[in-house]
């Protein structure tokens, strides 16, 4: 069963998700944990979550942490939360709940169902289902023009609590602390926050920056999860700067192009070169040397 994620997300991976389980079908997962580091929608975890006994999401966004954490332990709250926002969806409503965030009480005054429940509104609700934040950490994508927005999928968000219960643990945190978790033989996914092509070029899902130095950071855990014999699966831009960071891991087969949906212009959406590589054969050559 492939489950569906509750949220839109600009980078999902919804068009290569076929490419990344294809990928990992050649591995023996049979004792394996598999790790989404940079969960986002969580699309790439739920869509492989059959090949897996145990699997660990993980994101710095403490909106999307808290979020799963609701659907896992308590759906019928948010579901809900939910039904009462969609009946009394408008534009005025969007924004008075937009603006929660401004607030230094939000936490203490919102319980963590209706907080739940707010992120799945104003991502169904705003404009081209983006999810942006300002350098304060505040949502500001301005509502969008739907008609009819499907708010409550009370049965998805049931199925997916339901998997979420049975072999799910949520993480907030770098993906540098996951380290101490990983055991040889099992699997990662990274999907960081792209590296810019240019200045207009969208990452902001968290008020912390993903920058060069991250970039590097997470090279370099790429290596070790090499090193350490965890199967590793990563997807970037094509940019000069991450192409010559994992030139020792592209071949012909590690360019992609997909259609990416990050634009605030639902019509000006492009076609662009990614990359897709992994460590799965580093880690072979290996074992055969041993």
């Amino acid at each position: 069963m492939k489950y569906k994620p509750v949220l839109k997300w600009a980078g999902g991976k919804r068009s290569i998700l076929n490419l990344i389980e294809n990928r990992l079908e050649k591995l023996d997962t049979q004792n394996a944990t598999f790790f989404d580091l940079f969960a986002g929608s969580g699309s790439v975890a739920f869509h492989v979550a059959d090949m897996f006994d145990h699997i660990v999401i993980n994101d710095t966004n403490e909106e999307l942490y808290n979020l799963y954490t609701v659907i896992k332990d308590d759906p019928i709250s948010l579901i809900g939360n939910l039904e009462k926002l969609k009946s009394s969806h408008s534009k005025d409503q969007y924004y008075e709940i937009r603006e929660w965030d401004r607030s230094s009480e939000y936490k203490k005054i919102h319980k963590s169902d209706e907080r739940a429940a707010r992120t799945i509104y104003l991502n169904k609700t705003c404009y081209n289902g983006l999810y942006r934040v300002n350098s304060k950490g505040q949502f500001n994508v301005p509502i969008g023009r739907y008609e009819n927005p499907k708010i409550n999928d009370f049965k998805n968000i049931q199925t997916l609590s339901d998997i979420l219960k049975l072999k799910f643990t949520i993480c907030n945190s770098d993906f540098s602390h996951l380290k101490k978790h990983l055991k040889t033989g099992d699997v990662v996914y990274l999907d960081p926050p792209y590296d810019k092509e240019n200045s207009s070029s969208f990452v902001s899902y968290t008020s912390k920056k993903f920058d060069v130095y991250d970039q590097e950071r997470l090279k370099d855990f790429f290596d070790e999860l090499t090193d350490m014999g965890v199967y590793a699966c990563l997807s970037n831009s094509a940019t000069e700067k991450i192409k010559d960071l994992y030139k020792e891991y592209i071949d012909d087969d590690s360019y992609i192009t997909v259609q990416r949906n990050i634009s605030s212009k639902g019509d000006s959406r492009i076609r662009a070169e990614e990359i897709l590589i992994d460590n799965f054969n580093f880690i072979k050559e290996k074992a055969k040397c041993l």
